[in-house]
């Protein structure tokens, strides 16, 4: 399991470098082509550079296209409709929510604070570990006797049954469009 884990890291962080290196260019390549415009346009007295101009200006709105569409997906609000501009209020609810989400450091069971993310990741471990093993000294049976059932038979044969294709279709339209599908 802890490698598992190790693998996932190492692949967040592959990814997080590659994506640095194939989109972070886009606001300096705005502001690069913004510049082009503007040159163009002060040389342009006969409009022998309308073309070009139309094309960049084309580019340059595909590139702040992407970069909305980038922090769209990163505020992660639902209310976050397609008319609403790129703005310092999206970019801080991003900034905000990354924050939030960021685990620092994990106690133990023994009261010692670790921020390593090794440590973090085997702390994490023990306590699973140890909630989900079965203790040998309790007494399950008088557990269970107390607890009510609530599923019936009909209902666990329900339950176990294979997915209908209905069932797929109605639970993948539920979803937002927005959103990815969680592992429930």
């Amino acid at each position: 399991m802890f490698m598992l884990c190790q693998k996932i890291t190492q692949c967040r962080k592959a990814l997080f470098d590659w994506s640095r290196v194939a989109f972070d260019n886009g606001v300096s390549r705005t502001n690069a082509l913004v510049e082009m415009v503007e040159v163009l346009q002060q040389d342009n007295a006969q409009g022998q550079h309308n073309q070009c101009i139309r094309e960049l200006r084309q580019e340059v709105n595909t590139l702040l296209l992407q970069d909305e569409i980038y922090w769209r997906q990163r505020s992660r609000e639902s209310w976050l409709t397609a008319g609403d501009r790129n703005t310092k209020f999206f970019h801080q609810r991003a900034k905000q929510r990354k924050g939030r989400n960021l685990i620092k450091g994990i106690m133990d069971s023994n009261g010692i604070w670790w921020e390593n993310e090794a440590h973090m990741g085997n702390v994490a471990i023990d306590y699973f570990n140890d909630i989900f093993s079965a203790n040998p000294s309790m007494e399950m049976d008088d557990t269970i006797h107390v607890v009510d059932c609530v599923v019936n038979e009909d209902m666990n044969q329900q339950l176990l049954s294979p997915f209908t294709a209905l069932e797929i279709r109605q639970a993948a339209f539920q979803m937002h469009p927005s959103k990815a599908s969680g592992p429930d």
